[in-house]
């Protein structure tokens, strides 16, 4: 359930790091509970978010192709048409990985966090924009995705779905990241 979609131009791939690069609110990247831990993660991040105003140059660029792939993705499993209520979780990431950075430690999207929406996360999807030297790799499906520029990854959050970056990165790796989450269903739905 590991799928990419290449729906990204080039032209495309470039402004979102031209206009990474240039921003001011970049910051050292975190683990998903918000913490420092070089041994597991370097890169520098950049939060954004569909809903607003102060990151709608970069979501003007990602929304198209990420609907693209995500239409494509539901298209194959068709039971997300008919048995889940989700959508994309308007958070999202662009991170970039220097020669000798990455994501060494492996981890899953998905967390049990209460008042988080981390718990409600179904699927996670990936941007590569660039092509690099490394990519992620899924360790129970012995797995290598290369980081090509343009291909939209998509898989579960879950634990099945345990992946980490092959590190060290050798070069520059850009990406942008985010999920989807689920709608949970309230009692009087049932």
């Amino acid at each position: 359930m590991i799928e990419v979609y290449n729906t990204f131009t080039p032209h495309a791939c470039r402004q979102l790091i031209n206009q990474f690069n240039a921003d001011d609110n970049k910051k050292p990247g975190t683990t998903g509970d918000d913490k420092l831990k070089p041994e597991w993660k370097q890169s520098t991040d950049l939060g954004c978010n569909f809903d607003h105003d102060a990151t709608e140059e970069y979501n003007k660029i990602i929304r198209p192709g990420l609907l693209k792939a995500m239409n494509l993705y539901v298209d194959k499993y068709y039971v997300l048409k008919t048995g889940a209520n989700f959508y994309i979780d308007p958070t999202y990431n662009i991170q970039h990985y220097k020669d000798g950075e990455g994501y060494a430690e492996s981890h899953i999207e998905y967390m049990p966090w209460p008042n988080t929406n981390f718990m409600y996360r179904m699927l996670a999807w990936m941007v590569n924009l660039n092509d690099a030297e490394c990519g992620t790799e899924f360790l129970l499906q012995n797995k290598i995705l290369l980081a090509q520029q343009g291909n939209v990854s998509i898989w579960p959050a879950y634990w099945t779905h345990h992946h980490r970056g092959v590190c060290p990165n050798i070069g520059d790796k850009y990406i942008a990241t985010g999920w989807c989450l689920y709608t949970p269903f309230k009692a009087s739905d049932t």
